[in-house]
């Protein structure tokens, strides 16, 4: 991604599957706008600074078009990485949880959260297909087989 400039500010509100989808909508709604009468005027403003700062002439829509395929391609491209918890999480712990994985993975990723209150606690997490399970039920689980097997 390092040839979009910027791209991880463009990105600061996508943390989950679902945000990245709805920001794909975004700019599938802005490239349509794009032919309409108001044209790149009716662009967001933070993508319009994005575009600047990537030096994307603002004057010729096919350009810009171009360039928005460009950013859907790069952010369908995110890696997910799956989350499954015995409970939901707050907008402020998803955040926290996403700047943990980036910084730890190196890159930014998108997080595909899920609630399962079988867990109890804990929690499964899936990556590049591998996945671990840290989740209270398992560890149940191999008590239970310990003290009953």
């Amino acid at each position: 991604m390092s040839s979009l400039q910027n791209l991880d500010t463009l990105l600061n509100d996508v943390v989950t599957v679902a945000d990245r989808q709805a920001f794909l909508s975004s700019l599938e709604h802005s490239s349509d706008s794009l032919f309409k009468q108001d044209g790149v005027k009716s662009l967001p403003e933070t993508l319009v600074i994005f575009l600047k700062a990537n030096q994307v002439d603002l004057n010729d829509p096919e350009l810009v078009k171009d360039f928005l395929e460009i950013i859907k391609d790069q952010v369908r491209a995110l890696p997910q990485v799956g989350l499954t918890c015995a409970q939901d999480w707050s907008d402020s712990s998803r955040q926290r949880l996403l700047d943990w994985f980036q910084k730890s993975l190196g890159h930014r990723v998108v997080l595909d959260l899920t609630v399962d209150k079988n867990l109890i606690g804990g929690a499964v997490v899936e990556f590049t297909g591998v996945r671990r399970d840290f989740s209270v039920q398992t560890k149940l689980r191999g008590v239970n087989l310990t003290v009953c097997g």
